[in-house]
């Protein structure tokens, strides 16, 4: 498993808290995106991208999975801005793989804002939640996978959809990278977190509560 902090706030090496060895990640940087910019809570930071920077990306190698088809979880804490619009056939790419011909998957935000994810097989496959989240806040985004071709999707904490279905597995070693591809706005990450098991929907609830702290509550002066 990994835990991706994007909390340095220079340079182009990133932070692998997890407890896999071998796990490297970099920041590459095209057209000055992406930049640092302030993360959840204010007091960390955040990778920011201004706009649709071809070649612009945190890239991956060695993540730790086995062969195609594990069960495994997805995670990224991160905010659209408002005016947000989507690319590649209105879904643009937060984290994508491709694994040569046994196909391919995406963590995805349609063209109107609602968070998803992809697959290929033989033709494109999406399914895509019901919630605005191009709102310029912070949110975290769960996907789980099992072997047996589940998919549950999750946007802060809360499943926004389900699927049982023909899916591309997920292997390590292959392109896999989080960035800013095929759309239009501003759009920052703040960390990132991957596990080859399926964390249950309490487990995701939990970490959407650490990655995310609800505000606390506001101090109101009452009338005499």
């Amino acid at each position: 498993q990994f835990f991706l902090k994007l909390d340095e706030g220079s340079g182009t090496s990133l932070t692998n808290s997890g407890s896999t060895s071998g796990y490297t990640a970099s920041v590459t940087v095209s057209n000055s995106n992406p930049v640092w910019d302030t993360g959840v809570g204010g007091s960390n930071k955040a990778l920011k991208f201004t706009d649709n920077v071809n070649g612009s990306y945190i890239g991956h190698s060695q993540l730790p999975t086995e062969d195609v088809g594990d069960n495994f979880t997805l995670g990224l804490t991160f905010k659209v801005s408002t005016d947000f619009t989507g690319g590649d056939s209105n879904h643009h790419h937060l984290w994508k793989w491709n694994h040569g011909d046994l196909g391919f998957w995406q963590m995805n935000m349609s063209n109107d804002g609602y968070i998803g994810t992809a697959w290929y097989n033989g033709g494109w496959v999406h399914r895509v939640g019901t919630t605005d989240a191009s709102d310029n806040a912070w949110h975290t985004f769960f996907v789980t996978c099992t072997s047996g071709r589940s998919i549950k999707g999750y946007l802060d904490g809360t499943q926004e959809f389900s699927s049982t279905t023909n899916r591309s597995g997920y292997a390590g070693n292959d392109v896999d990278w989080i960035g800013h591809n095929g759309g239009s706005g501003v759009i920052s990450y703040d960390n990132a977190f991957f596990k080859n098991t399926v964390l249950t929907a309490s487990e995701i609830s939990s970490l959407h509560d650490l990655l995310v702290p609800a505000l606390s509550d506001a101090w109101v002066e009452e009338g005499t």
